[in-house]
Formats: C-alpha cells, sequence, structure tokens
C-alpha cells in the first residue's frame, strides 16, 4: 500500500479560500471594465449625436455581477438600432403630409389619395405657397425596408466569458510569479 501525506494542505486551502472571492471579484470587474468598453467602441459606430454612447451604463449588483446595457431615458433608439426592425411605411402621426428638403428640392408625401379633387388641391396648395418647379409630390407613403440590427451587446456577451478566463489567468500568473 502506497500513502501519499502532502503538507500543508490545510494552508493552501486557506489562502485559496481567502484570495477566490477577491480573484474572481477583481477579474470581473476587469471583464465588465473590457466588456463596457467593447459596446463603447461598436456603439460609436453608429453614433451622430453622442446619445447612443452617453446612454451606456454599468451597474454592478449585490451578488457581485454586473449589467452592461443602454439607458433608454437617454437614447430612445437603442434598441432600434442593436435589434432588427420590419420594413414598413413611414406615416406622419400628427399632420395630413410628410415634407423633406435636400439639394433645394421639396418632396412632399399625401399618401393614397382616392379623387382628381384631392390631387388638385394639394397641386394648388403647392402652388400657392410658392414651392415652383423644385418640387416633387408623391401620392404614397415612403417606404423603409427595415433594419438588419448590429447586435454588439450580444457579441459583448459572447466574447466576456473568454475575458474573464484571461482575467483570471492573469492575475494567477501575477501571483505566482510574486510568490
Amino acid at each position: 500500500m502506497i500513502s501519499i501525506n502532502v503538507a500543508g494542505v490545510e494552508q493552501v486551502r486557506a489562502m485559496l479560500q481567502r484570495i477566490g472571492p477577491a480573484l474572481s471579484g477583481r477579474a470581473l470587474a476587469s471583464t465588465a471594465l473590457d466588456v463596457e468598453h467593447y459596446i463603447e467602441q461598436e456603439a460609436a459606430k453608429h453614433n451622430k449625436k453622442g446619445a447612443l454612447v452617453r446612454s451606456i451604463y454599468k451597474t454592478r449588483l449585490a451578488d457581485g455581477s454586473w449589467v452592461i446595457g443602454h439607458d433608454t431615458r437617454v437614447a430612445q433608439h437603442a434598441a432600434f438600432v442593436v435589434g432588427p426592425t420590419k420594413a414598413h411605411d413611414i406615416k406622419p402621426k400628427n399632420k395630413q403630409a410628410l415634407r423633406y428638403a435636400k439639394g433645394g428640392i421639396f418632396w412632399f408625401w399625401f399618401g393614397p389619395q382616392e379623387s382628381k379633387q384631392d390631387k388638385a388641391r394639394i397641386y394648388a396648395w403647392i402652388k400657392k405657397k410658392g414651392y415652383g418647379q423644385n418640387t416633387r409630390v408623391m401620392f404614397r407613403w415612403p417606404h423603409h425596408p427595415g433594419y438588419a440590427g448590429d447586435p454588439y451587446i450580444q457579441r459583448a456577451c459572447a466574447m466576456a466569458p473568454q475575458i474573464f478566463q484571461e482575467k483570471v489567468l492573469a492575475t494567477l500568473q501575477r501571483i505566482d510569479q510574486a510568490g
């Protein structure tokens, strides 16, 4: 019969129990910083006025885990950037028409008009307003083809376990080198 007696096992266990929560907590906090940085970089690709990047938040929960996401009070459009949208017609909320000006040309969308009298009334209104030859009138609603979305938050979530593992291994290497 062969028996092996390892000296100092209790001290090693005590040390692991002592540094375990601190090690994992530091590694998790460092992972949260890296994931937040990645999300900021990806959101900046879609950023025009700064609201999307400003809306990113990071919060530590009571159990030590982290929540990173977009605050929709700062950027209401964040969900539409991250997730896909279906194809749809663009319609006015409180008006009868949509207007868009680009390159000196005024575009008006009045939606489907059934009667010739309604169309004539609209053309007379445009002439009265003085838009002239630089006006295009559409009797349909503009169609938005939809948006595939950029799931950068999902990509960050998929990267997080690998980043965490790298942080833990790096911290263990530092402990080994110091000890």
